[in-house]
């Protein structure tokens, strides 16, 4: 839930806003001290007086201004209305910001990293406001008209100040859960719900915060690792990405990948995805290893595949103690040969944590 206090000339319907997204909407009668507003803080032209409209004073932008600097989410809503962007101008005036109105009818081309889920895309308009300031810098441009900022971050002590130029009206329609909660740095929730791509994520750190960088990775790598398949991790270009994501793949995406395979399927795949990953990735190949060797438990890898492997050199040598799976505790020879390699299996077991310390006890309860 994001908490929103709304002040100024507001005419919206509140409960079609309150039912597309989880917004809390509270409407304020004036600017007061930065402290009092919540998360969010949307400013709409002032109120409508009998003949004329009102203006909002120096004191006020200066109360903003310190909203923002203290990590508030601010919203400008400048009057769709050339006449009237002069009562609003001396907020715009704080941020070193000027709207400009404009009549012509132009595409919008959209940042697609916020927007759009990760896809290009436009938006034809018949006319809307757009924002020139000196400092391009401190921007981040969402939605751009003929090339012009019309919907704009400008990023101020540990706050945000959103331009928005499109119209009130149209400002609800806007993917908004998804942008405030990117602007609190609630970045876990804004990769579940954005495309996981390489592309996507260049694009949100070419305009974060440096700062923030790390949270950002972090985030999209936890969200990659658990939504995402195995042939999709190999197919990331960023060596520094890949390696993470690799290294932090979880076994349910290995158990994924090997799912429909029957035993001699799991050896190929097996050599094929140790060639593959050849050394630059030993965690990795440890938890496919893990993987293999709960098969060799289940009997899905019979004992001719597995010597395969041990013999190939796929294994680790201490592997060979899971011979115990293919013995017979009934005959003595083999009994003699279980009893040696399970208690080095559970010695084994204690460094890799492969099995459950239980069911290898429990077996040597019942055998030994």
């Amino acid at each position: 839930m994001v908490k929103i206090d709304i002040v100024g000339e507001f005419n919206e319907n509140i409960d079609n806003i309150l039912e597309k997204d989880s917004l809390e909407l509270s409407l304020v009668n004036q600017i007061t001290a930065p402290e009092d507003f919540q998360e969010v803080l949307i400013v709409y032209p002032p109120p409508k007086g009998k003949f004329r409209w009102k203006e909002y004073t120096g004191e006020e932008a200066e109360t903003l201004y310190k909203y923002v600097e203290k990590g508030g989410i601010l919203v400008l809503i400048p009057p769709f209305n050339q006449l009237f962007l002069e009562k609003t101008a001396v907020i715009y005036e704080k941020f070193h910001v000027k709207p400009i109105f404009n009549p012509e009818n132009v595409l919008a081309h959209l940042n697609p990293h916020l927007l759009n889920y990760g896809k290009e895309g436009k938006r034809p308009l018949k006319n809307y406001i757009h924002f020139l300031t000196p400092d391009k810098e401190s921007l981040e441009v969402i939605i751009e008209g003929n090339w012009i900022p019309v919907f704009t971050y400008q990023f101020i002590g540990k706050g945000t100040v959103i331009l928005y130029g499109i119209g009130s009206s149209e400002f609800w329609k806007e993917n908004l859960l998804s942008v405030f909660r990117y602007l609190m740095q609630d970045y876990a929730f804004f990769w579940d719900n954005s495309e996981l791509s390489e592309k996507v994520l260049e694009s949100v750190l070419g305009c974060t915060r440096k700062e923030h960088h790390e949270k950002v990775r972090e985030e999209f790598i936890r969200a990659f690792v658990r939504k995402k398949k195995f042939n999709q991790f190999l197919e990331i270009k960023n060596a520094n990405l890949k390696e993470q994501l690799l290294r932090n793949i979880q076994e349910s995406t290995i158990e994924e990948e090997f799912k429909d395979y029957s035993g001699k399927l799991i050896e190929k795949k097996y050599r094929d995805l140790l060639n593959l990953l050849s050394k630059d990735y030993p965690d990795l190949i440890k938890k496919i290893q893990k993987f293999l060797y709960k098969k060799v438990m289940d009997n899905t890898i019979n004992e001719k595949i597995f010597n395969k492997l041990y013999e190939s050199d796929l294994l680790p040598p201490k592997s060979a103690h899971l011979v115990i799976f293919y013995l017979n505790t009934e005959d003595p020879e083999q009994y003699k040969k279980y009893k040696e390699n399970l208690m080095k299996l559970i010695q084994w077991n204690k460094e890799e944590k492969i099995f459950d310390e239980t069911f290898l006890k429990e077996l040597a309860w019942k055998h030994l």
